[in-house]
């Protein structure tokens, strides 16, 4: 019979990594305070506007402990919100910050940096970290505005509400500014509500501008609510400007409910601009309801403006329910010449309504060229699903888009090249590592799952290293389990002897080169252990959105109890207000609103939490 125990970060038993020496550096720009160690990395949230440069690789396990300065929710987030925001200049000189854990799931901006504003964040990796936020959560920042950040990396896992990603929760810009992510990746696996990404939960810009994603990669699951993608939850821009993922992969699976895509959520501008998905691709499965992609869910301008995708792939499977396509599931494209050019879709597509080998829904006047679906495993749809077959797609069959012949007019010169008896893929070495080639860096890293692991299950290790090491040796600090002590597979599984804390260690090996990484683990009983308090409400979302005053608002409930919904404009008055009563678990309530175009906020009080997401009435 199984016994019922919980596998858990460890809460004690690390001795204090501080150090009593004086902090070296003055804070400027020619002479930045020096970091060599967790207690040094948090005295940034005492001087928000200095130079910090890192000096070694950190290890801040005791962060999980909540001894030496820290409690029970671990590091605190260096610039908690607006008021308090990181402003200044952080070098990690490509070195990696082991071990963080910040346990915080009602709070708001959180991360190695929770709020960072015209700052300048780059070269850091996090290996092996525990994230868990509120609204705008990830692993290097929560949430983003008008910063630079380039060449960062995470591993471990990270979960938030709104706005959560691998790398950062939210990058926005204003007034013809770039609100840009480059050189970034994930390996950490994802939990969030709306706007959820392997690397960035949105990256967007206002009044002109561009926002860009360009040499980046997820290696991790995603699972979310509403716009999920495996590199982005969404990239846009308002009011003109460009959104644009080039020389991007995802390769985890991405679940979740309305615009899902295997690399991005929702791709597009909203009223006016471009948008556009540029040599990349997705080969992990994607699941949801409603405007699910391979590699994009939903993609286009919501009004004028015009979008391309070019040179891409996805090849996982594709399920869901309306609006469900091979590459993407909902299509908007304004202005003749732009659509879809030389990109192919090999996964199974199910669904309900709208399904195609291709595209699941066109709206607009896309031009398709020399577009391929593999109508081997899908030999019921056609190329678009609300339109049948298109002149510039070709199904075609699994022998047939494994043969280069097939593909008149691609460029296999310098573009693409066919792989080992497969399809084929971009010749272009996407390594989201920039200068710090930190993708290439030997750092021992993995993940474990962070839910539930009892006693005499088998609990899996999987191994999330850089640098393609050839060699792992694990120890999982469990003397009485004899010979299954140890392992050298590369993704082990272990079942734990009893009750305890345990530190296991991973040792990756690359020729002469090899690096560790060591994590404190506890078991306990499940059955005593304390659940997690489940909030009164959360991850609010409106479909559609924009729309013209009559939409879906969803959300889950913890209990069936009354509630409240207000309606303010953008001058924060109030154009509705009304109570309801609502049930346990999932919710879809429809509202009608009589007003003007324009941008207004919904929000709804449940018990003694509030919950809110902005709409765009047209």
């Amino acid at each position: 019979m199984k016994n019922n125990y919980l596998l858990l970060l460890s809460a004690g038993m690390i001795l204090s990594t501080g150090s009593a020496h004086a902090q070296l550096g003055s804070g400027t720009s020619n002479d930045p305070y020096q970091i060599t160690n967790c207690d040094e990395l948090q005295k940034m949230e005492t001087k928000l506007t200095s130079y910090w440069i890192l000096m070694n690789d950190v290890d801040c396990a005791q962060t999980q402990t909540g001894g030496g300065q820290w409690t029970t929710t671990g590091f605190r987030p260096i610039g908690a919100d607006s008021t308090a925001a990181f402003m200044g200049n952080f070098n990690g000189k490509c070195f990696v910050v082991k071990n963080l854990y910040i346990n915080r799931p009602s709070q708001n901006c959180v991360g190695l940096f929770g709020y960072a504003k015209t700052a300048t964040i780059t070269g850091v990796g996090l290996i092996n970290a525990y994230i868990k936020g509120n609204d705008f959560t990830g692993g290097v920042i929560g949430y983003k505005l008008s910063t630079t950040t380039d060449n960062c990396f995470s591993n471990g896992y990270v979960k938030g509400a709104g706005y959560t990603g691998g790398i950062m929760g939210r990058s926005i810009n204003y007034q013809g500014t770039q609100a840009s992510l480059i050189n970034c990746f994930s390996k950490a696996d994802i939990e969030g509500g709306n706007r959820t990404g392997g690397v960035a939960g949105i990256v967007t810009t206002y009044q002109g501008g561009g926002s860009y994603i360009t040499n980046c990669f997820s290696e991790g699951n995603v699972t979310g609510l509403n716009s999920v993608g495996g590199v982005s939850g969404d990239c846009a821009t308002y009011q003109g400007g460009s959104a644009q993922l080039m020389n991007c992969y995802a390769k985890g699976n991405v679940s979740g409910s309305v615009n899902v895509g295997g690399l991005s959520g929702e791709v597009g501008p909203l009223m006016g601009g471009g948008g556009y998905v540029i040599q990349s691709y997705a080969t992990g499965n994607v699941s949801g309801t409603t405007a699910v992609g391979g590699l994009v869910g939903d993609f286009g301008p919501n009004s004028g403006g015009a979008t391309q995708i070019y040179n891409t792939y996805a090849t996982g499977n594709v399920n869901g329910t309306d609006r469900i396509g091979g590459l993407v599931g909902n299509d908007y494209s304004i202005g003749t010449g732009w659509g879809i050019d030389t990109s192919y879709s090999a996964g199974i597509v199910t669904g309900t309504t709208n399904k195609g080998g291709f595209v699941g829904y066109e709206s607009g006047t896309a031009t398709y060229n020399t577009d391929y679906w593999n109508n081997t495993v899908n030999p019921s749809l056609q190329d678009i699903g609300n339109l049948g077959n298109n002149a510039g797609i070709f199904a075609s069959s699994t022998a047939q888009m494994q043969t280069q012949g097939t593909y008149t007019s691609w460029d296999f010169t310098k573009v693409w090249i066919m792989s080992n008896g497969g399809y084929p893929v971009l010749r272009a070495n996407i390594t989201g590592s920039g200068s710090c080639n930190s993708a290439t860096m030997l750092k021992a890293a993995f993940n474990y799952n962070v839910k539930k692991n009892c006693e005499n299950d088998t609990v899996p290790f999987i191994d999330k290293s850089n640098g393609q090491p050839t060699g792992w040796n694990w120890n999982f600090g469990d003397p009485s389990s004899g010979v299954n002590n140890t392992s050298t597979l590369q993704n082990p599984a272990h079942r734990f002897t009893s009750a305890g804390t345990y530190m296991v260690k991973l040792v990756s090996t690359k020729g002469t080169s090899k690096d560790s990484v060591t994590t404190p683990i506890i078991v306990i009983n499940c059955t005593t252990g304390a659940p997690e308090k489940e909030a009164a409400a959360s991850m609010l979302s409106l479909y559609p959105n924009p729309s013209k005053g009559e939409f879906i608002m969803s959300f889950y409930s913890a209990q069936a109890q009354k509630a409240e919904l207000s309606v303010l404009n953008s001058l924060g008055q109030e154009v509705m207000t009304q109570a309801l009563a609502v049930h346990a678990g999932a919710n879809g309530i429809p509202v009608k609103l009589d007003v003007p175009a324009g941008i207004y906020f919904v929000k709804l009080r449940v018990a003694d939490s509030i919950i809110a997401e902005k709409l765009m009435v047209r």
